[in-house]
């Protein structure tokens, strides 16, 4: 539509809408579009809202985004806030999950290395890491088994759950 607009004067509307294949009624309601009122009321709700978002530096929902224009004397609803805010993508920090401790009956393995992480010659000592990775299906656990002698990867394995692995890993 845009394209059409600009070269107008080039050619005529006609030609230039038939060789994009746009129609004609689509063209003029481009061209004669006026905003609505809740688009306008939208636009200027809008700018307090990137002011709020940034003032926060771009911590803050719309939950807190909404708290704050409330204050500021704005009647407006959370969905709205949150549209206005999904349409601009204005995103606030999510909260992290915080780490508990296990239950105190919990019985840990014991510390063989000592905290010593030396080792003399191959296949003396490995170590596992076990990561825990957030994906769009799920999660994922990966695990690597390291060799202290040389760092090298003695094996990995992957799961979609955390239990025990029963000889799924496979060499390097």
């Amino acid at each position: 539509m845009r394209f059409v607009h600009d070269h107008q004067a080039e050619h005529a509307v006609s030609v230039l809408r038939r060789v994009i294949d746009l129609p004609r009624s689509t063209y003029y309601a481009w061209l004669n579009y006026q905003p609505s009122q809740r688009e306008w009321d939208d636009n200027v709700l809008l700018d307090e809202i990137q002011d709020i978002h940034t003032l926060s530096c771009y911590t803050y929902g719309a939950p807190r985004v909404l708290g704050q224009l409330r204050h500021r004397g704005h009647r407006v609803g959370r969905h709205r806030v949150a549209r206005i805010m999904v349409k601009h993508a204005l995103v606030g920090v999510h909260g992290r999950k915080k780490w508990r401790r296990d239950k105190p009956d919990t019985v840990y393995a014991p510390d063989l290395l000592e905290r010593d992480f030396s080792a003399t010659r191959p296949d003396e000592r490995w170590v596992l890491d076990i990561s825990e990775f957030h994906c769009l299906d799920g999660k994922l656990f990966l695990a690597g088994i390291r060799d202290l002698f040389d760092k090298t990867l003695v094996g990995c394995g992957s799961r979609a759950n955390a239990r025990r692995p029963t000889g799924s890993f496979r060499p390097s």
